[in-house]
């Protein structure tokens, strides 16, 4: 799936945002955001993803959770005076399934900062415009001086 060339002057409840829950199943993979310019978001992260939405308790197996894989932001900056997100991004992944091969390339969406993330797996970026003090390193690996991954859909991705 690809989300492209897209400006969300907002305001808005999140920005870009996927969730699930424990009992979906399936999968989310390949998603590409690409050339987004994201407004003022107001209750929510910038960036973030959810695997507890409508969340039932308990413990559920490995295969009913949802396979989380392959997700790619590039090329997204922030738009709009107000800004009034809780931070920049948060990925909350299934401890029993975590999620793999993220990636962020040529990301600046100050000023929001602060960075969480639990389960991430295989997570790189490259020129992203933040500090590694504000959690972003704990998430993700930086690359400099290597090529950027292949957007989804390209040979080599």
């Amino acid at each position: 799936m690809r989300i492209e060339d897209v400006s969300h002057l907002g305001p808005s409840e999140h920005g870009l945002h996927i969730k699930t829950s424990p009992t979906r199943g399936a999968y989310i993979r390949d998603v590409a955001y690409d050339n987004i310019t994201v407004g003022n978001v107001q209750h929510d992260y910038v960036i973030s993803l959810t695997t507890s939405y409508g969340s039932s308790k308990g413990k559920h197996p490995k295969s009913a959770l949802t396979e989380i894989a392959g997700v790619r932001y590039s090329n997204i900056r922030r738009g709009g005076a107000t800004i009034h997100d809780t931070g920049a991004g948060e990925w909350e992944c299934f401890a029993e399934r975590p999620c793999v091969n993220f990636s962020m390339v040529e990301v600046d969406i100050a000023p929001a900062q602060k960075w969480k993330c639990s389960n991430l797996d295989k997570a790189s970026t490259h020129a992203v415009a933040v500090q590694p003090s504000q959690g972003l390193g704990e998430c993700f690996r930086e690359e400099e001086g290597r090529p950027p991954p292949p957007r989804a859909g390209e040979k080599g991705a």
